[in-house]
């Protein structure tokens, strides 16, 4: 996650210099680190349910198109064709998620 947060700032400063191919690596970047941190999460999610592993796959993976399905449509609904929308949205993304795995990591901790 830490590096779709570098990918993402970066992305923000280079949406200003409109150089394209910069930013065409810089989404690389973003999503290098968000699609490395996914399969992570998914195996630490499902941790003790190995006996219903399809079932729980299944529902995870319903889950996950709902969410993309979900910030793809929150997306078009901030999109005025400026450079800087897409990467604020994906700090902004990325910056949950991140909230949500350290809130997670300390509920466990406690």
């Amino acid at each position: 996650m830490v590096g779709a947060l570098i990918g993402g700032f970066g992305l923000l400063v280079a949406s200003f210099t409109n150089q394209l191919w910069l930013m065409v690596g810089l989404i690389f970047i973003v999503f290098w680190g968000l699609n490395t941190t996914l399969p992570v999460v998914l195996n630490l999610a499902l941790v003790g349910y190995e006996d219903v592993i399809g079932t729980a796959s299944g529902l995870f993976s319903f889950g996950y198109y709902l969410a993309i399905s979900a910030l793809t449509y929150g997306m078009s609904l901030l999109h005025t064709g400026s450079n800087t929308r897409l990467p604020l949205y994906m700090i902004m993304i990325v910056g949950v998620m991140a909230l949500s795995y350290g809130f997670g990591i300390r509920s466990k901790a406690v």
